[in-house]
């Protein structure tokens, strides 16, 4: 049996002749279990409710609010990705690691780097799916606010990949982790890294010259990294223009999105979570259709 391979088959879904843009809440439950696995479990503190993606603005956002007890999360991607699924699922990279610790304050340079290098980590892991200008973004110097982030995010995974778990299991709230917390767990770094890591994050203004119009090398890694990340990627530029209504919000379905993560589970040769199959009373039907949808999937990769 094929090794079930979740970045192929978004990859796959991304190729199709006609995008279907639902398939972003899918790949969004995909790149939260995924990030869960590479960082430590989201926030469980409250009853947080993601509620769905929309496109509007200029660039992207995870946006967090409470209502009446309620604490909602939904991510809004540029409307210019509404027809572009490689800079669509670019957006949604980083945006997902502000779902796992969702809070009310301003970010810190720690949170940004990270939700930039889990960008970088999907151009590492399917590459042909994003274009030129998103591979070689960073290294052109287009938003120097990022590229710092970035920068001291791989000095502090570069020693050891599991130091973000270790970190959240004392602070699970990324922007709240602490100079001290930090110099505890990441010794190889210096006094001014860590406190640059945990201050706020200034976005600033990006530089005034085009992308496309920018000729430039990446620059080496210090340090190899697993993945390996060779290159690195930002969120869009400041927008320059005011901000426009949603054009359309795409609901989040957390039941079609079970049944599809169950059969991917049994196909990876995991065991079904009954617990969840109870919750949302999923069918033994209903997983082996979604099960025959993944074999055709990967079946189809010679």
């Amino acid at each position: 049996m094929a090794q079930f391979d979740p970045y192929y088959m978004m990859a796959r879904r991304l190729a199709k002749e006609k995008f279907d843009r639902r398939d972003l809440t899918t790949i969004t439950s995909f790149m939260v279990e995924d990030i869960e696995r590479l960082l430590g479990p989201r926030l469980t503190d409250q009853a947080y409710e993601f509620t769905g993606i929309y496109f509007g603005s200029s660039h992207p956002q995870m946006e967090y609010r409470q209502d009446k007890g309620k604490h909602l999360t939904r991510i809004r991607l540029a409307s210019g990705s509404t027809k572009d699924p490689a800079d669509a699922i670019w957006q949604l990279a980083h945006e997902c690691v502000h779902l796992i610790t969702p809070h009310m304050g301003r970010t810190t340079i720690l949170e940004e780097g990270i939700a930039c290098w889990y960008q970088e980590r999907w151009v590492d892991k399917i590459p042909q799916v994003f274009p030129e200008w998103i591979k070689t973004r960073r290294a052109a110097g287009h938003f120097p606010s990022y590229d710092e982030a970035y920068d001291l995010t791989c000095k502090l995974m570069s020693q050891d990949q599991n130091v973000m778990k270790r970190l959240r299991e004392s602070q699970p709230v990324i922007s709240k982790i602490s100079v001290k917390l930090l110099k505890k767990e990441a010794p190889w770094l210096s006094q001014e890294q860590v406190n640059r890591l945990a201050s706020k994050f200034e976005r600033g203004r990006p530089s005034r010259k085009p992308i496309n119009q920018i000729k430039a090398t990446p620059k080496p890694m210090a340090a190899p990294m697993e993945p390996p990340l060779q290159k690195a990627s930002l969120p869009l530029p400041v927008p320059t223009v005011a901000e426009t209504r949603p054009v359309e919000v795409i609901s989040f379905d957390p039941r079609a999105s079970e049944i599809f993560r169950q059969a991917a589970r049994l196909y990876a040769g995991m065991s079904l979570k009954p617990d969840k199959l109870a919750q949302f009373n999923i069918s033994n039907e209903e997983i082996s259709a979604a099960f025959q949808q993944i074999q055709a999937q990967v079946g189809a990769k010679v």
